[in-house]
Order: C-alpha cells, then structure tokens, then sequence
C-alpha cells in the first residue's frame, strides 16, 4: 500500500549524528556548549504537577559540530498526518505556507501525493536558502498572492474562484499594490540572494556571520526543478523518480 506523508516540511526531517553517544559529559558540553534552562512555573503559582518537567532547555546548536560527528544519513519523522493514496483525509494538518493552491482554493479530490511534492518544493527552497520560500505568511489570501506573483496567474477556474484577487491583481494577472511590486519576482531572484550564515559561537545579530552565495549554474538548475514540482495542475508536477533524476541532484 502506497502512502503520503502528509506533513512533509524540514522540522520533520532530522539528520542522524555519529560518534556522541560514548562521549564524556565534558567533552560533550565543550561541543555543544552549557544547556540553556528556562525554569517551569504554573500560573498560579502552585506546586507543579509530580508528570510536570522542572526545566525546558533550548534545543543544542548542533552547528557547532564538526565533521566527525555528522552523518548524511537523514530521517523522516512525524507520521501522524499521513495516509493511503487510496483514502485521502478531508484536510491537512500541515501548516498552510507549505499546501499548494489546490487545497488552499478547496479544490474537489485536491489531497493526495502532488500535495507532498508541492510540499517538497518548499523544503527543498528552505533547506538551500535557509529561509522559507513563503516566510512568515500565513493568510491564505496572502499566500495566494505571493504564489501568483512567483508563478504567474493560474487556470481560470481557479483564478475565478478565488475572490480576494481583485485586491491585489487586475484580470491579467498583473501586480496592482505600489511599493516593492515593481522589483523583478522569481524564484531565480531568490535563490540569487545571498544566504547568511551564524558561524558556530556566533550569534543572530550580526556576530561571526558570513554570506554565501549559489553560483549561477545552480539557480538555474534549481529554478528549473522548483517550477516543475509548483506547477499549478497537480498531474503536470513531477514524479519522485523524475525529481531524483533531475541535473540538480547530480551537482
């Protein structure tokens, strides 16, 4: 039996570590540094529950770690939205930033393996850039907008349903809103931005950071492959085999 995920995006993606576990205590906390406690308190000032932790800690940086301790071994986790092709759910529980227009627009039989590889677009987009394609976008107005504006105006049936349109585009399609409209839109544009890097021991605020660069040939190559899995008619989007086979993946 054949399933999808469901819930397809980088939070559920971890990659295996080597080489920690007969580590000892302070040879581990010389890598990771000390743990960072924030203390638990109920609001009403009670005694915690005996089931209650006492402390969470901020996950480690595992930046920090070198070579040895890495692996390119990765694991898929979080099943708990998946289900067989055969007997897709009425929704998804995955965050909207990552369904494609189908579902946002409430398409009829709209569920189903294009929604994982409209989802494997946006991860593979956040893994490379660090940041996700549709940051910090969560109306589904918006994320309609932005989508238009990357990949252009979509069938008419879809264009016709969707009646907010008409405060951001004209019949064609075309960009109304003032401001940063008029820069050039594309995912070649994006990938083409340099991407900030927190060096191990730095910090978010502009300490030990260094930018880097995707060369040319691969914005191109990676464009090409994004535009294919965020096509809007979910039987024109690529299979896993053609993904896998993409000159992307050969780099």
């Amino acid at each position: 039996m054949a399933f999808c995920h469901g819930d397809f995006r980088p939070s559920n993606i971890l990659v295996k570590l080597a080489n920690l576990n007969q580590l000892p205590e302070d040879k581990l906390l010389s890598l990771l540094g000390e743990p960072e406690k924030a203390y638990v308190r109920t609001e009403s000032g009670e005694d915690l529950p005996a089931s209650s932790p006492r402390y969470l800690t901020i996950p480690a940086d595992t930046s920090r770690l070198d070579a040895e301790y890495l692996t390119d071994q990765i694991c898929v986790i979080d099943f708990g939205e998946s289900f067989p092709i055969s007997s897709p759910p009425a929704d998804l529980g995955i965050p909207e930033n990552y369904l494609p227009p189908e579902v946002l627009l409430g398409q009829e039989n709209a569920i189903g393996p294009a929604c994982d590889l409209w989802a494997l677009g946006c991860t593979l987009f956040e893994i490379r850039e660090q940041l996700p394609l549709f940051y910090m976008i969560f109306d589904k107005d918006e994320l309609l907008t932005e989508m238009v504006r990357f990949f252009g105006k979509p069938p008419q049936t879809w264009w016709d349903k969707w009646e907010a349109r008409e405060e951001f585009f004209d019949e064609q399609g075309t960009w109304l809103q003032d401001g940063d409209g008029k820069e050039e839109w594309s995912l070649e544009v994006a990938l083409s931005k340099p991407i900030e890097v927190v060096q191990p021991g730095g910090d978010h605020n502009g300490a030990a950071q260094k930018a880097l660069i995707t060369s040319k040939a691969e914005q191109g190559l990676m464009a090409d492959l994004l535009y294919r899995l965020f096509r809007y008619e979910a039987e024109k989007r690529p299979s896993v085999e053609e993904v896998l086979a993409h000159e992307w993946f050969k780099m």
